[in-house]
């Protein structure tokens, strides 16, 4: 296995930014829209390696982010969830 250095560039997919949604399937196709970008940014710089010889840069790509306000909320057990909400 190759050790890179530190110092090699990172190259990211296109960061929107962060945009409010008050229509729930409006935000779920965004969420989805942001998924399916970093996957294809991943899959296209990954699809075989060994046919390129660029290795002057790693390439990372992320989750989307999600954030709401509640107005309340039922104290349930979050222990399966990758997230809960502690408060509204």
């Amino acid at each position: 296995m190759l050790n890179a250095p530190d110092n090699i560039p990172v190259s990211c997919p296109h960061d929107p930014g962060h945009e409010v949604f008050t229509n729930p399937a409006d935000a779920v196709a965004q969420l989805k829209s942001l998924y399916d970008s970093a996957s294809d940014f991943l899959r296209a710089r990954y699809t075989d390696p060994t046919t390129s010889n660029v290795r002057d840069r790693r390439y990372r790509a992320f989750y989307p982010e999600v954030r709401f306000e509640a107005a309340s909320y039922e104290n349930v057990d979050s222990r399966l969830a990758y997230g809960h909400v502690n408060e509204p």
